[in-house]
């Protein structure tokens, strides 16, 4: 069971629900999950781990199908193509913030997220894919702790 420890206080609450939600997510229930169901539950196990930063992971809602005259007021509003769906708009170590695009089953990066990866990158953030809910969490506590998460984070270059 995943140990939460935070202002002092364990918060066993937050393992029972992370497991639940990780079995749920995982397809451990039989249950076919979608990326929505995927970023929904990973959003959820942030805001129940780290309360106070709360307002700070926010979603982009720049994917899915939408009509012509709704595409056409989001684009003039700055909607663009590539963006990820998650920011969590923290700075840690040498990085400016963590972008996060939530992806499920095969789904790959397309193009114009791969060119809003590297650009990003290039400008102080750091960008990931995540498929699964225990990818997150070791995404988020590795971005929090500053520790080497399969050699993304390194302290000693």
């Amino acid at each position: 069971m995943l140990s939460c420890v935070q202002g002092g206080r364990r918060q066993r609450d937050i393992s029972v629900k992370h497991e639940k939600i990780s079995r749920e997510i995982n397809g451990e229930n039989n249950m076919k999950s979608k990326e929505h169901e995927l970023q929904a539950a990973c959003v959820k196990w942030f805001s129940l781990q780290y309360p106070q930063y709360d307002r700070m992971l926010f979603a982009i809602p720049n994917g899915g199908k939408r009509d012509g005259k709704t595409g056409a007021w989001l684009k003039s509003e700055g909607v663009k193509r590539g963006v990820p769906d998650l920011f969590l708009s923290i700075p840690r170590w040498e990085y400016h913030g963590l972008y996060i695009e939530m992806k499920y089953g095969d789904n790959k990066l397309t193009a114009d997220q791969e060119k809003f990866f590297n650009q990003a990158t290039e400008l102080g953030y750091l960008c990931l894919d995540c498929y699964t809910v225990d990818e997150f969490i070791d995404i988020i506590t590795g971005y929090f702790a500053l520790t080497n998460i399969n050699g993304i984070f390194d302290l000693n270059h």
